[in-house]
Parts: C-alpha cells; structure tokens; sequence
C-alpha cells in the first residue's frame, strides 16, 4: 500500500472515529451556492422539465465544479446549468516518457427534469496531446488532436436535496467512445456509477465524500475490470474574500487491471461566485505516486438558468 493510499484511510477513519460526520450541521458541496437552502414551502413534486420549478421555490446554486466529487444537489425541474474546463492542462513525466495534454472546454449540460433527478450530457473538449517517448532508443514525438468522449448520466437525489444535514444521490453514467486513440481514446463503451454524500461540519466547514465503481476496459486487452474511487474533500469560505470559497481534496483510483496504474492525488481548488447562478473557478491536482500525472491545472465556469 502506498503512502497515498495509507493517508487516505487515516483520514477517513478519524472522521468516521471523531463524529464529524453527524455534527447535524448540513451545507451544499459549495459552501456559499448553499445558503439559500431551506426546507421546501410548497409540494415541489409537481413541476418537472415542462412545468419548471418557480424562482422562489428554487434551491441554491450548488455546481459540482471546482472539485472531482459530484454534489448529490440536483438541478431544479425545469432549469438548466452548464458547467465546462475553460482550459484543462496535465503534464505527466516518466523515465521514459513525457506526455502533455489540453483539453479547451469540455461541457456538461445539465437538465432538470423532476425535483429529484436531472440528466447530464458531458460533451469531450477539444483534446490535444504530445508525447515524447525515448523507451527504445531516440525520442520519437507524436501529436494527437481529437474531441473528447461523450458521457450521459442520470443524477437522482435520495435525501437532502432542499435542507437538512444530510444529502446522498446516485449518479450512474455511460461513456460513449467519441474519442480518436491518438488523443487517449480508447473507441469502447465503458460505465459505472458514482455516490455522492454531503454533510456539514462544524466552523462552517462542509465535507464531501463520493465513491465510485466504473466497469472498464483493460489497458493491455479487450478484457473488463472493476476500478474503485474514492474522493474526500472539505471547503470553507476565504477569511476576507468575499463570494471566494477553497476546497482540499484527495483522490484515489485503485484498478483491478494490473496494466492499469492506481492514481493518488492531492487537489487545491477555488470557486469564486460572481452572482447567485454564476462560478468561476480554478484548481491543481498533485500528483502522489509515480504512476500518477506529475500536476494538472485548470479554469473553469458554472452557470444556472
């Protein structure tokens, strides 16, 4: 077990150990897009994608964005919300090889479809990758321009998606192979599901927890395998800085493919609110294996209609 790995389940065993995780104090995954939660004044049951939610039942602007973890807050019934990489930069470094890629805006289209459920379009950006290898004798480069793939996914709230000091969601996706294999495409179909949880700590801080099972294919062969994630991440309004939120995040993914590298990183990200439906933000990944991209970086927007 890596160093990474080790941290990871020290941490999520003092929280389970400290009772942070039933402090009764609930925030959206953004601390900020959540405070005008409240519990629902009217049967919001009613309204779905062509009878949409009426501004003063809505809930508060909660993205995903800036973190990996997906917040189990779904889109009012009716309404839209775009959220997209203005431009997603990774660097990974080996002994043989380097490999860089940008990816200009690559959406996800969220549509609010009932109180409880909305549906994603994740649309693949524009991918442009260069790779420099020297593994069998002098460096060969290769580039690869291609858009990304294509994900559709169904997000459904179980609990806590207008108030209350919990909230869980399930999120099950499809990939649908859009991608060429010189920009990292691998030209199948792939799926798996995610659960997202959110709970408020106390200070004001709000925690967020998303496991994930994806069903993928194996790096070496057209064989299947399972590959866990877990992401942990915690957020807090900026001392001073009005509207300006930071999150500390850890990833893992662990694959039950052995041609498939685990990945541990370290994520700084920040999400500053430009109006009640508008985000923009930025973020970095650290990588902290080997086997993982040395950083990645990137600047993003969220905006609700």
């Amino acid at each position: 077990m890596t160093v990474a790995s080790h941290c990871f389940l020290i941490l999520v065993s003092f929280l389970l150990g400290s009772g942070l995780v039933e402090s009764g104090l609930m925030g959206a995954g953004h601390v900020l897009a959540a405070e005008k939660d409240a519990e629902p004044s009217v049967d919001k049951s009613q309204y779905n994608l062509f009878n949409p939610t009426p501004e003063s039942a809505m809930r508060g602007f909660a993205p995903n964005r800036p973190s990996r973890g997906n917040t189990p807050i779904t889109v009012d019934a009716g309404h839209f919300q775009y959220e997209t990489d203005l431009y997603n930069y990774t660097e990974s470094r080996g002994q043989s090889q380097t490999v860089r890629t940008g990816v200009a805006t690559d959406p996800v289209l969220i549509f609010g479809l009932t109180n409880q459920m909305d549906f994603w379009v994740g649309v693949g950006g524009l991918v442009n990758q260069w790779t420099r290898d020297w593994s069998n004798g002098p460096a060969q480069t290769t580039r690869g321009t291609s858009y990304g793939d294509t994900v559709l996914s169904i997000r459904y709230n179980l609990i806590g998606n207008d108030g209350g000091d919990f909230a869980l969601g399930l999120i099950p996706y499809v990939k649908i192979p859009t991608a060429t294999r010189d920009a990292g495409g691998n030209r199948l179909v792939e799926g798996g599901i995610d659960i997202p949880m959110q709970v408020s700590l106390p200070g004001d801080f709000s925690m967020g927890f998303m496991t994930e099972l994806d069903i993928l294919v194996n790096n070496n062969d057209s064989r299947r395998h399972a590959a866990f994630t877990n992401i942990i991440n915690f957020s807090h309004a900026v001392p001073f800085i009005d509207k300006l939120t930071a999150t500390l995040e850890f990833f893992s993914s662990v694959s039950a493919d052995k041609g498939t590298p685990n990945i541990f990183t370290a994520d700084f990200c920040f999400g500053y609110l430009v109006t009640d439906t508008l985000q923009l933000d930025a973020a970095t990944y650290i990588g902290l294996n080997k086997d993982t991209p040395t950083f990645q970086v990137y600047a993003g927007i969220s905006q609700r209609f």
